[in-house]
């Protein structure tokens, strides 16, 4: 079984982006305003999400 998933990625600014967990060229800073990302969380869904758990991450990652 593999791992999937993704990072969610939030500057100063609050510009969330999400990258794969695989790919390489992920970003290190924000491509809307080019600001340092200040909070980084990766998301297992390896075995799937709903939609409810998906809007409940990104509101408790949108508040932090």
């Amino acid at each position: 079984m593999s791992f999937e998933g993704y990072y969610l990625k939030k500057c100063k600014n609050n510009h969330i982006f999400t990258f794969d967990v695989y790919d390489d060229d992920a970003e290190d800073k924000c491509l809307q305003c080019n600001e340092k990302f200040i909070k980084t969380r990766i998301v297992d869904c390896t075995n799937g999400l709903t939609k409810k758990q998906e809007r409940k991450i990104y509101s408790k990652f949108k508040k932090a």
